[in-house]
């Protein structure tokens, strides 16, 4: 059965351009070779200051500090034991029924390796080191634009973001515009959903000048690090 599983999660075929890829090492370096031309920033995009004149700065002094503050042990603790044991480990082994069972015999180097980051903005050899895994889009996906990339983090690196968002969360509503109803607590994406449903019902409507809808792609937004 788990030879089955692993075998229907191969990727087997790809097509690039007029050809058909199906020797794994030529998967591979395909696969390897888009994703590092996708993330790898050009840097093309001059500092006009542009962004600092349109984007008003809403974070204060004093939330900055509580942002970049060094997090207590206390804080540490309750971020570990509120993520979920019962994840699927990744590279190191270590899931987190391992660090929540046995906190009292490896907390005190939990909480270092944690402080190391805050401090001195360090992290452990391997630290950052995932799984990547090629989730496809779609049923029967062929090509590589079809897959979008998960990656599966150790689940002691998962402890800072989880940190970090605690904090954000206390000001995230403020500073987040309001336009933005996904992902962001007490706001539904539903919201948007029958906003643009009412704009389409009111294309119909005479109005002076006429109406008009624009669809945008996001897929480059979404799929880079840049635009």
């Amino acid at each position: 059965m788990a030879n089955l599983k692993a075998a229907r999660g191969r990727i087997s075929f790809l097509k690039f351009e007029s050809q058909n890829l199906q020797d794994s090492s030529n998967i591979q370096t395909h696969v390897v070779d888009y994703y590092k031309s996708l993330y790898t920033a050009n840097n093309s995009v001059p500092n006009n200051g542009l962004v600092a004149d349109i984007i008003p700065s809403l974070v204060t002094d004093n939330e900055n500090d509580m942002l970049s503050s060094v997090p207590l042990v206390e804080d540490i603790r309750a971020a570990v034991f509120s993520m979920n044991p019962h994840s699927a480990p990744r590279l190191d082994g270590f899931g987190g029924l391992f660090y929540q069972s046995y906190w009292d015999i490896v907390g005190e180097d939990v909480v270092k390796a944690i402080t190391m980051f805050f401090e001195k903005s360090w992290l452990l050899v391997n630290f950052i080191s995932n799984f990547v895994v090629l989730i496809p889009k779609v049923p029967k996906a062929d090509t590589i634009t079809q897959y979008r990339p998960i990656a599966l983090a150790n689940f002691l690196f998962k402890i800072i973001p989880k940190i970090l968002s605690h904090k954000l969360s206390s000001i995230a509503a403020r500073i987040i515009s309001p336009n933005q109803t996904a992902f962001t607590k007490g706001r539904k994406i539903v919201e948007n959903f029958g906003l643009a449903s009412e704009y389409f019902n009111l294309l119909d409507n005479k109005c002076f000048g006429g109406n008009g809808g624009i669809k945008f792609d996001v897929f480059k937004a979404f799929d880079t690090i840049e635009w």
